[in-house]
């Protein structure tokens, strides 16, 4: 056993706290007792770094709360404690909350007042491409070079080419209370937290993770909860129902979480099956190919096959011509001419 390889590819899968529980079971003196150590203590700083996020959430909740601005944590040490019972079993290292885009400019305000930063690239980007085709904005805090802080202020789950342009009017009937870290908080329902995995972990990030399949088979091992025929209308709006599908087998395979009935003689398809499987397979590429060409080409091409509806296929084939396959393709002296500079801000006293 290579013991360095299964901890580094449990890190970036984000499943320590799993594996730990999965070695446990085996027989005393096969497992190096570093290895343990090592688990042990990513799982120690993971709920620091959790209970860090939380206070800092309602420190900066004060300020928005002033404002009258909704503020939605989902995600993250939320997901962590109602799904999987404890914020040490899942882990994270930013905390995702959705917002009115409306409420962007006063939350950038109240961050940079409180002493959180963007250091990214989107500072030099224009407000309006920011909020027509972007999908979040991110603050950070520091300690030196060191950054302690990482909250994503989410006003849809993806870019525009994605069409995942959903907001939080669409679901703020699916915004209910619950006690996170002894507070009471406006959380999302499971119904319209699994929406929003289903989005990110598979429409954004093409379950590339496994920690993106656990998510999914701990919040539908209480399907009882999730109003299915809201779901899957909002689902089949944003031609996301394949998707779905495949996550939820995913799981399946995985996990042996049983399949909702509602779903489930489209997610054990031969079609969604031989898809599910195609991720477990890229799920197990080596941490050190996972920038590559071929990787990411076929990270794009479930993405094309992944979405429903031929307009949105054919939308998402050319995106990925002329944004994946041809600077792949062409020299790199000639990749500006792939960037839009209008969309950038103009340096001041620049022509």
């Amino acid at each position: 056993m290579d013991w360095d390889s299964l901890l580094d590819s449990s890190r970036v899968h984000g499943i320590r706290p799993q594996l730990e529980k999965l070695l446990t079971r085996v027989p005393a003196g096969l497992v190096p007792e570093t290895v343990f150590e090592n688990l042990s203590e990513a799982i120690r700083e993971n709920l620091l770094r959790q209970m860090r996020s939380l206070s800092a959430f309602y420190q900066m909740k004060e300020s928005f709360d002033i404002k009258g601005i909704a503020v939605i944590p989902y995600k993250g040490p939320w997901l962590a404690q109602q799904y999987y019972g404890n914020i040490a079993e899942r882990e994270a290292y930013d905390l995702d909350l959705f917002i009115d885009i409306n409420d962007l400019e006063e939350i950038k305000r109240i961050m940079t007042t409180l002493g959180y930063e963007n250091r990214g690239l989107i500072n030099r980007l224009t407000d309006d491409y920011i909020k027509n085709e972007l999908c979040e904005y991110n603050f950070e805090k520091y300690d030196g070079e060191t950054r302690t802080h990482h909250f994503e202020f989410h006003w849809s789950s993806s870019r525009r080419p994605f069409r995942m342009r959903i907001s939080l009017d669409e679901l703020r009937d699916q915004i209910t209370t619950s006690i996170i870290n002894d507070k009471q908080t406006q959380v999302f329902s499971h119904t319209a937290e699994l929406l929003l995995v289903i989005m990110h972990h598979g429409g954004k990030e093409q379950y590339a993770f496994l920690k993106q399949v656990n998510d999914i088979a701990h919040i539908i091992a209480d399907e009882n909860e999730i109003d299915w025929p809201w779901l899957l209308e909002k689902l089949r709006q944003y031609h996301l129902e394949t998707v779905l599908c495949i996550g939820i087998r995913q799981a399946n395979i995985l996990t042996g979480v049983t399949i909702p009935e509602i779903i489930k003689a489209k997610a054990m398809s031969p079609s969604i099956t031989r898809m599910a499987k195609r991720r477990i397979r890229m799920t197990a590429y080596p941490v050190s190919k996972r920038e590559s060409f071929g990787y990411i080409l076929r990270e794009w091409l479930f993405h094309i096959r992944s979405r429903d509806g031929v307009e949105l296929k054919l939308q998402l084939a050319w995106y990925t011509f002329r944004k994946v396959l041809l600077p792949g393709v062409v020299p790199k002296e000639w990749h500006f001419l792939f960037y839009n500079k209008k969309i950038r801000k103009r340096a001041v006293g620049s022509k």
